[in-house]
């Protein structure tokens, strides 16, 4: 599952912007891109960390065992 929340957060991170090309070039799109009134760019740090407490967690209930 941590495993899981990594790669969620690297893909909304990887995401969070929207780009259109134009005459060959990207551009950036302004848009409120947000999930409950939280950015995606901030939805992807929560995510990563997320994801690795989740990861600690389960080398520590590993090694505990």
């Amino acid at each position: 599952m941590g495993v899981w929340f990594l790669i969620s957060g690297i893909w909304t991170y990887l995401t969070s912007e929207d780009y259109i090309i134009v005459d060959g070039e990207k551009e950036k799109i302004h848009m409120n891109n947000h999930f409950f009134y939280i950015s995606m760019k901030l939805w992807s740090y929560i995510i990563l960390v997320l994801g690795i407490l989740t990861l600690i967690s389960g080398i520590v209930e590993t090694i505990n065992t």
